[in-house]
């Protein structure tokens, strides 16, 4: 054996525990990935100006049938329309580039943050990120906050890069991160590495402040928005500034002004039980490494995080808007900071308490997995096995704390999120797959036929995922506007179109008027879960389908109720 295969052999084994939490991720960001399909709506919306941006050309204005209020600067929709050209116009290849963003952040903080904070600590915090309990589940939707806080990530440990251990290209990763960040959502990276460095710079000494200073962030800010800038420019010549004054409206002006967006809000504090929900497995961790900082903000080597936190995370807490993506960008540090207090045993001393109130939450939290059945129709036997699992790992972990070992149940913390993920992703979701297709079901139907028959909504649905997966059927669409009897002669025409409808009474109608009608319905869950909703398919009747004149006496056929169409439509497949 030469001495590189025994320096590689050597290289492997130091690192089998962060290459095994990275092959785990892996399993877990790509599972089921292209079986799922855009139920979500925003996710679709996305997914269709990817694909309107790939077939028209048109790359500057996100445009897409019911989806304006999803628009966004286009970064997002860029990566996903060369993913889904690259590996098929579906769901995998749609939510490829959130997955990625995912894993990319969990590698920069073990392969950065150890210059900072060591390898144990940098370790345990991108094992933190692979397995708890929200931002994973980012990297299994075709969203913009996966990039999102990828980008901020590279940014904020790019800067502490920079100042605790200096060198040129650092600023390089900072403010091109800060430029890709802005392209993906607008200020929200601006809000987090501003107000980050700002803080950071207030509470250092005099040498961190002279080393901040050095990044200039009057300059370069200014230089990292010249992309931002020349996208506007490019929407500006297309529609004189509409979409530009829509997206500062809608983005800024809404929520600075205390607005409330799609009716979600929250009092204070909303963020910490969002966190408390995420790193439930560790509670006493966490709750110890809160405390910790609290007393040890100012010092030097805390004071980064402590910026870091206070501007991803505090400030989101007094807006009366609250989504929980909105304080992800203080996600990694909130697992750094738990790393931290992972290698302090003694800090645990503190929080006693914790012990006892995470078994409980933990065990309440498995009692409301089998309570979910009562709402929405999951099969009780994946419920509850899902729970055992669940509450098992919470009773391990906790007797290992009782018993001193930190460590042990540290890790056994980890092994109870990925396995509530892995038992979420590739048991529960795939049992529920049918009532979820609803849309690609009657999208199904209508596309049966001609290829060149147009489909017809029958009003304005203001569901992304429906006509996204009649777009990706390569069919004419529009959205009727019209009565019933209007949409009745158009059903009479020749050609006639494919018609979706929802409401009974007019599908009813429809079959009173036009007396060669086929109707087919389909009940699923549509944009709400655990809550059926029915769409038809009307179309045409050909020639031969026409009933015999033998058959004129008999009686009108009764409209057909709603039930659940059996056949499979397929998926992905991933």
């Amino acid at each position: 054996m030469n001495f590189l295969a025994i320096l590689k052999l050597r290289l492997l084994r130091e690192n089998v525990q962060p290459l095994t939490l990275i092959g785990l991720a892996v399993v877990l960001l790509w599972l089921h990935n292209g079986d799922i399909p855009f139920w979500d709506q925003d996710e679709a919306a996305y997914a269709g100006f990817a694909l309107r941006m790939e077939t028209t050309g048109e790359w500057w204005i996100p445009d897409f049938l019911w989806s304006e209020l999803h628009r966004k600067p286009p970064l997002q929709f860029w990566l996903m329309a060369g993913a889904m050209a690259s590996f098929g116009w579906g769901e995998f290849g749609a939510r490829l580039p959130s997955s990625v963003a995912v894993l990319a952040t969990g590698i920069v903080v073990w392969r950065w943050g150890r210059a900072i904070w060591g390898e144990a600590i940098a370790q345990r915090a991108m094992g933190l990120i692979f397995t708890s309990l929200l931002f994973p589940l980012f990297g299994k939707v075709a969203l913009t906050d996966g990039l999102l806080v990828s980008l901020e990530t590279v940014a904020m440990l790019a800067m502490i890069r920079a100042i605790l251990t200096p060198h040129w290209v650092w600023p390089c990763w900072l403010w091109g991160a800060v430029a890709l960040g802005v392209l993906t959502k607008g200020p929200p990276i601006l809000v987090l590495v501003l107000g980050s460095w700002g803080l950071w710079w207030l509470g250092a000494g005099r040498g961190d402040r002279c080393a901040l200073t050095a990044l200039r962030p009057w300059f370069f800010v200014p230089l990292s928005l010249i992309p931002f800038g020349l996208w506007l420019t490019l929407t500006h010549s297309q529609d004189g500034g509409n979409f530009a004054r829509w997206l500062w409206d809608w983005y800024i002006a809404h929520r600075v002004s205390g607005g409330v967006v799609f009716g979600q809000w929250g009092l204070p504090g909303y963020y910490l039980l969002l966190f408390i929900l995420a790193f439930l497995p560790w509670l006493p961790w966490l709750w110890a490494a809160l405390i910790y900082q609290v007393g040890a903000w100012k010092l030097p080597e805390q004071l980064p995080l402590t910026a870091w936190i206070a501007a991803g995370w505090l400030i989101y807490e007094l807006l009366p808007s609250k989504l929980p993506s909105y304080a992800l960008g203080a996600y990694p540090a909130v697992a750094i900071l738990i790393a931290q207090v992972s290698g302090m045993p003694m800090l645990m001393a503190w929080v006693r308490w914790a012990r006892g109130l995470s078994l409980f939450l933990s065990v309440g939290f498995g009692v409301a997995l089998v309570a979910v059945g009562w709402w929405i129709p999951v099969p009780f036997w994946g419920l509850a096995l899902t729970a055992m699992v669940w509450i098992a790992g919470a009773m391990v972990s906790h007797r290992a704390l009782e018993q001193g070992r930190f460590q042990a149940a540290f890790n056994w913390g980890m092994v109870q999120g990925i396995v509530l993920l892995l038992c979420f992703w590739g048991m529960i979701l795939p049992l529920i797959l049918p009532q979820l297709r609803g849309s690609q079901q009657v999208a199904a139907v209508a596309l049966e036929g001609d290829a060149a028959t147009t489909i017809l909504f029958a009003e304005d649905f203001n569901l992304p995922s429906l006509a996204l997966y009649v777009a990706l059927g390569d069919r004419p669409l529009q959205t009727f506007t019209g009565t019933t009897p209007e949409l009745a002669q158009k059903l009479t025409a020749d050609p006639a179109p494919v018609v979706i409808s929802r409401r009974p009474e007019q599908v009813a109608q429809l079959r009173q008027q036009v007396a060669a009608i086929q109707s087919e319905p389909i009940t699923a869950w549509f944009d709400t879960l655990g809550q059926p909703q029915t769409y038809w398919v009307l179309r045409k009747m050909a020639a031969a389908e026409l009933p015999s004149a033998s058959d004129e006496s008999s009686p009108a056929i009764e409209p057909i109720p709603p039930v659940l169409v059996g056949r499979d439509y397929g998926g992905g497949g991933f």
